[in-house]
């Protein structure tokens, strides 16, 4: 797989400085660039929250970090490729969810797909 380009955005400096930084660590990953609101940046994968990650440019793969508290079905409104809970984020979690995301898969939490299943089941 070729290197990835990765834009974080997220208007909380504290939450976007730490995902970049763990993003920095990734060893598939050869570029990262953070921006507090939507920039036009090319970029294979768009990490952030769900305001703004809606936002990310065409052609980039979208991944939704869910804070604690946040909505869930906010970030799903967002169409994204993927999905993450802040509280779960390790390294090794965020690189197995940009390799996938970029394969195909669809990152899902289990909080997020217990959500859907209970959505499901209610026949929302």
């Amino acid at each position: 797989m070729p290197a990835l380009s990765v834009l974080v955005l997220d208007s909380h400096d504290v939450v976007r400085l730490g995902l970049a930084s763990m993003v920095e660590a990734i060893d598939v990953v050869d570029r990262c660039e953070s921006a507090a609101t939507p920039v036009e940046r090319r970029a294979d994968v768009v990490i952030g929250a769900p305001d703004l990650v809606g936002a990310a440019p065409a052609g980039a793969r979208r991944v939704v970090v869910i804070a604690a508290g946040g909505s869930i079905d906010d970030a799903l409104a967002t169409g994204a490729d993927g999905y993450l809970m802040l509280g779960d984020l390790t390294v090794t979690a965020l690189r197995d969810a940009l390799v996938g995301v970029m394969h195909g898969d669809v990152p899902l939490p289990a909080a997020v797909s217990d959500h859907l299943l209970a959505a499901a089941r209610a026949g929302d």
